[in-house]
């Protein structure tokens, strides 16, 4: 009985001495980023297609052209002229000014023969871009940029000629 009242009385007199609980308010914020979009740039050389110019094959030897997204070029076991002009496809992108954004790159593709009745496809191997690590920042003020894509066709010995044709798909994000 007696530790009862002894802890009847300790609450009473906390209660007593009054709350030393106080109340703040906290404050949150959130920046929503605009929309990144990326698309073909029409302005780089060619409308902005990586272009892998005017080749002739070697009748024996299977060859390679690389167009790099710096611009230099290199060829090997076949012949590129001076017809058609080479090019790394060109890309803007467009979001927040300031921000940074990377690209992932495509580890392969496709060219297709234009009406071809029978599979003369080329590949398309190794992308780069003009960017370090595949990493930009949109620094324009209004939060424009581009990059460049370049890549490695392989062409068989004797390839069909033709127009070759196909896509590759480059994606942006934030970062």
């Amino acid at each position: 009985m007696k530790k009862r009242i002894l802890a009847l009385v300790g609450m009473a007199a906390l209660l007593a001495s009054g709350s030393n609980a106080y109340a703040a308010t906290g404050h949150a914020t959130a920046t929503i980023a605009g929309a990144l979009t990326v698309s073909q740039d029409a302005d780089g050389v060619n409308g902005g297609v990586l272009t892998f110019g005017h080749i002739i094959p070697d009748a024996e030897t299977p060859g390679t052209v690389t167009v790099a997204a710096s611009g230099t070029n290199d060829s090997f076991a076949v012949t590129v002229t001076t017809q058609i002009t080479q090019s790394p496809a060109q890309f803007a992108v467009s979001g927040d000014s300031g921000t940074g954004y990377s690209v992932t790159l495509p580890g392969a593709a496709t060219l297709h023969k234009t009406g071809a009745l029978v599979i003369t496809d080329m590949a398309v191997t190794n992308f780069t871009s003009n960017l370090i690590d595949n990493k930009g920042t949109l620094s324009d003020p209004a939060g424009q940029g581009t990059f460049k894509v370049g890549a490695k066709l392989a062409v068989a010995a004797a390839q069909p000629s033709g127009v070759y044709n196909g896509t590759f798909d480059v994606t942006v994000l934030y970062q």
